[in-house]
């Protein structure tokens, strides 16, 4: 009894040492192989109303938790609500004086926090890069009634409107957290993240009634006073993109 009962014991650890050993041969063929390479597109920059662009990137996994990215957008030459006005009001959008040219640039390094098959969460630090001349128009406050103006205001009048241009550039860094999701079934991405950075921003105008005039009105979000001036910068984004 005593050499059957060792018998189905040895029996029994065998049989329990293939089954696994199995087991770790089909898991280790069912492994998914996560994708390196990932291009996206932020759709919602084409409906920024200060500085629309076309923006697309490219990321790469330079280790398991370690990603690197670059990015470039191209500033519209016109912005979505304008030409929505435009549309409804029978213009013609290419008469619209309210025009950008400029480009954006990004690069980005994101540590993974988590990443799985389908969810990823990661930090990350940007430094980034933009340029836009865009005509604008402000209100401006009269410094001095006997400036001989080419377009003078109305007697008694203390502040004008003007159309002129603003030559901006912003750079500085980011720091951001971000989401990430990946659908089972396909190379699909959809990415967020939200963050705050510090920004140096210069303005430079151009054709201007009179440059030493003030703005009448202050703005929070879309300040174009002239000068330098160091701002926070408050990123958030969704993004579209494939995995490869």
């Amino acid at each position: 009894m005593c050499y059957r009962k060792r018998i189905s014991i040895g029996i029994y650890i065998a049989t329990q040492v293939v089954f696994h050993a199995c087991c770790v041969c089909v898991m280790a063929q069912q492994k998914v192989h996560i994708p390196k390479n990932t291009i996206h597109f932020a759709p919602l920059n084409v409906f920024d109303i200060v500085n629309p662009s076309l923006q697309m990137g490219y990321e790469r996994m330079v280790s398991k938790k370690l990603a690197l990215q670059a990015e470039a957008g191209y500033i519209l030459h016109h912005s979505i609500p304008n030409i929505v006005i435009d549309l409804a009001t029978g213009e013609n959008i290419k008469d619209c004086p309210y025009t950008n040219k400029g480009y954006k640039l990004r690069t980005e390094a994101k540590y993974f926090i988590m990443l799985r098959r389908k969810t990823g969460f990661y930090t990350s630090v940007e430094a980034f890069y933009l340029e836009n001349k865009s005509g604008v128009r402000e209100s401006f406050r009269i410094s001095d009634p006997a400036f001989p103006y080419p377009d003078p205001p109305p007697p008694g009048a203390n502040a004008y409107d003007d159309f002129f241009y603003n030559q901006k550039e912003k750079y500085g860094m980011n720091m951001k957290f971000g989401f990430k999701l990946f659908p089972k079934t396909s190379g699909f991405v959809l990415e967020s993240y939200i963050g705050l950075g510090l920004a140096f921003r210069k303005n430079r105008h151009t054709d201007r009634e009179n440059i030493h005039d003030k703005l009448l009105y202050g703005s929070f979000l879309f300040d174009r006073a002239e000068g330098n001036k160091w701002i926070f910068n408050f990123p958030f984004n969704i993004k579209i993109g494939h995995r490869f």
